[in-house]
């Protein structure tokens, strides 16, 4: 496991940059920030090119150069500013899990483990906002797998006038920085893959790749899943792995809470369910895959917010497949 820390700069009170960061399979220098206004930026004489976001969440500027600098003096409306670039594993031709989150050590082991067995090659974490404890504590119980990287995103979850940028952000972050990767999965902790025609020794690196070659890969963005929603309406145990024998659910597999598996060398900006700018999504059928979501999992059991995933009239089918897949 590896921690990396993101290089923020803050103008006039301003959140303008949440990581700069050299991408060498692509020879660019990529910045990430909210969409909060227009900032000019340069480089020894070098002005960097936005890609617009018409979502509004996130500001994209990149720059081509030749090679990685580990320090740079850029110049953003004629100030200079001194910051460390950084340069982080590339992952070429690897399948990729990556999720922001906060306070969620309790979860987030299974949550490796499970997508893990599915062929997963590398999970990256972005923390955003955990308490220490919390953050000491996940590292703690991650700390044995050479296969998962944490970013310290401390960043407003909201931030006006950008709406959801942490996640947003994250999104482009993990597109940018692995962009010749094979597929990343934007999925939360509280979302597990079931798929619906096979049993053990699934790969879901295979499964998609036997996708794209009955399509023309050049022309989709990502493979897109749906989900069917999951709530704890008996005040069952949710402790380690016990909320996998929670399996009321909705009737109706959600396609509107659709989660994929970005194809990111044909995409450049996302926004959770949806593609920003980039080639579209393929959706899959619920009947060869679809993703549990326990809507309670981490939620308190009080107050509004409490009561996602706990609605005794909304969750009146069940489904018991994930238990084919769980050790």
């Amino acid at each position: 496991m590896i921690i990396f820390e993101p290089t923020f700069l803050s103008i006039d009170n301003k959140n303008v940059i949440y990581d700069i960061f050299y991408q060498n399979e692509i020879q660019k220098i990529i910045i990430i920030g909210p969409c909060i206004g227009e900032y000019n930026i340069s480089l020894n004489g070098l002005p960097f090119k936005k890609i617009i976001d018409t979502s509004n969440h996130t500001n994209l500027w990149y720059l081509d150069y030749p090679e990685y600098l580990p320090i740079v003096d850029l110049i953003i409306e004629g100030n200079i500013y001194n910051l460390k670039v950084n340069n982080y594993p590339t992952f070429q031709s690897k399948l990729i899990l990556s999720t922001n989150l906060k306070n969620e050590s309790h979860y987030v082991k299974q949550w490796v483990e499970y997508w893990l067995k599915f062929g997963i090659d590398y999970v990256t974490i972005y923390d955003n906002n955990s308490s220490e404890e919390e953050f000491n504590n996940m590292v703690r119980i991650l700390e044995r797998f050479d296969n998962v990287f944490i970013f310290r995103w401390n960043y407003p979850y909201r931030y006006s006038p950008s709406g959801y940028s942490a996640q947003t952000c994250r999104e482009a972050h993990a597109i940018w920085a692995h962009k010749n990767a094979r597929f990343i999965g934007m999925f939360d902790v509280d979302e597990y893959i079931v798929p619906q025609t096979s049993q053990r020794g699934f790969d879901v690196g295979r499964f998609l790749m036997n996708i794209l070659r009955k399509n023309k890969d050049g022309e989709i963005g990502a493979i897109s899943i749906g989900g069917l929603c999951f709530g704890n309406i008996e005040d069952a145990p949710e402790h380690g792995k016990d909320f996998f024998k929670i399996i009321n659910c909705e009737k109706e597999v959600n396609f509107s809470i659709k989660k994929m598996f970005i194809i990111p060398r044909n995409v450049d900006l996302m926004c959770v369910h949806q593609i920003v700018k980039g080639e579209q999504d393929l959706v899959l059928s619920s009947r060869e895959i679809l993703f549990n979501h326990y809507l309670f999992l981490n939620k308190k059991r009080d107050g509004d917010k409490g009561e996602r995933g706990r609605n005794k009239s909304g969750f009146r089918s069940t489904n018991n497949k994930i238990l084919n897949y769980v050790d």
